[in-house]
């Protein structure tokens, strides 16, 4: 751009200039500098240069003000309207809110905002505007403006996605509905969790019984063995007895205790048929347990039949992989989800809610997942607080809501190992 050109835009610059501060310019002055810009070739000349210079002169001496300093209004300008319009917000909230603002801090705000309007901010006025933004967002911390507005709830219009859709977009990448999705997936990861606890617990307690009807059918055959030693005894007590021609009533009493074990005996081959028809029946049971994970690539759970011996194994197995590994990441995950909520609950309440936490929320859930399967191995019940009876989902479910617990024993175990001797 030549010199001249720039003068010229100089020159449209100072009138709008003059018309926001309501300066009377000649007519005269006002046409000669508006029709420069169409009259570039003519302004080389001498003559109608003079006349383009006179006309600004008297322009700058009408606004007393020179271009470079409206330039250093228009930038400062530009500069400070959006941190005025947060701070407008802020007052307000704390209008609305009672947290009490100095009033010289308020008054530094309300004027910076006025001369602003004015365009007439100069660098003293920006200066005090910073040192009472700085103090008002001191006050008010962690309440910023940006927190004002994330934490404010917005839908989109749907409406929109029919009539104009292009707006209906540009609403909804400002909605707030990922708040209300977060609430709707805990509560699906909340009723998933229900369900394989309640799934585990089905096939724990299959097995615990299938184990203690197991050391029953056991006993009930050493009882057997037991008894039929103890009729062999009593038959050679009788027939000792009646070669000896003992005393009718010690050879009644041999056969009183000959009919008794034989009663016990029938006792127990009966306790043992029935004990086998209730493994036949438990057998059953786990394997329609075991269904849905047999057979599966992530699990390597074997399908076995209730008549195969390799059952119980696979049904050993997958309590293995539910206690040791899927109950404590879904309750790891499930605690740090219950921290977020109860976190972000807190925030938005406070007007505290900063922006961009999403990502922070989606890293720390699969932190507390992580962080459930790992106390199992690093943490015991005692470390956190908790009595040693307590169960081992409650010891997952406390590491996922505060994933801190893992993480400083683990450093603590890579200090004691890292840190050298002195």
């Amino acid at each position: 751009m030549s010199r001249i050109a720039s003068m010229v835009d100089d020159g449209r610059m100072l009138l709008a200039w003059a018309a926001r501060q309501g300066v009377q310019v000649p007519p005269a002055v006002s046409k000669e500098l508006l029709s420069a810009a169409d009259n570039l070739a003519a302004l080389e000349q001498s003559p109608r240069r003079e006349e383009f210079y006179s006309a600004l002169q008297q322009l700058i001496a009408l606004v007393q003000v020179g271009p470079a300093e409206i330039q250093g209004y228009e930038q400062r300008q530009a500069r400070l309207a959006p941190l005025v319009n947060e701070t407008q917000r802020l007052l307000s909230y704390a209008a609305a809110n009672g947290k009490q603002i100095e009033d010289p801090v308020r008054k530094d705000l309300v004027e910076t905002a006025d001369g602003l309007t004015r365009g007439n901010l100069a660098v003293a006025g920006e200066e005090r505007f910073l040192k009472a933004y700085q103090q008002l967002t001191r006050t008010l911390a962690p309440v910023t403006a940006e927190t004002l507005e994330s934490s404010r709830t917005r839908f989109p219009k749907f409406g929109l996605l029919l009539t104009r859709p292009k707006d209906f977009f540009g609403e909804l990448a400002g909605a707030t509905g990922g708040r209300f999705f977060h609430s709707l997936l805990f509560v699906c990861v909340l009723l998933a969790t229900g369900a394989v606890l309640g799934y585990y617990a089905d096939g724990a307690g299959a097995l615990d019984h299938y184990d203690a009807t197991t050391k029953a059918l056991q006993t009930a055959k050493e009882s057997i063995r037991t008894r039929q030693l103890a009729i062999d005894g009593a038959k050679k007590r009788i027939e000792t007895a009646q070669v000896e021609k003992a005393v009718p009533e010690n050879l009644a009493k041999a056969r009183e205790e000959l009919d008794k074990e034989r009663s016990e005996l029938e006792r127990s081959k009966t306790a043992i048929t029935e004990t086998a028809d209730e493994l036949k029946e438990l057998r059953g049971v786990l394997a329609k347990w075991l269904k849905p994970l047999c057979g599966r690539v992530w699990t390597g759970i074997p399908c076995a039949s209730a008549e195969s011996s390799a059952l119980i194994f696979a049904a050993r197995m997958a309590r293995n992989q539910l206690a040791q590994i899927v109950l404590p990441m879904l309750l790891g995950f499930l605690g740090e989800y219950t921290f977020v909520l109860r976190n972000m609950s807190v925030d938005i309440e406070r007007r505290s809610f900063a922006p961009g936490s999403s990502i922070h929320h989606v890293i720390r859930l699969f932190l507390g997942a992580m962080a459930g399967i790992a106390s199992g191995w690093l943490l015991k019940p005692g470390d956190v607080g908790l009595l040693s009876s307590a169960p081992a989902w409650v010891l997952a479910f406390v590491a996922g809501y505060s994933v801190e617990l893992v993480f400083s024993f683990m450093d603590r175990i890579v200090t004691a190992f890292s840190t050298k001797p002195a």
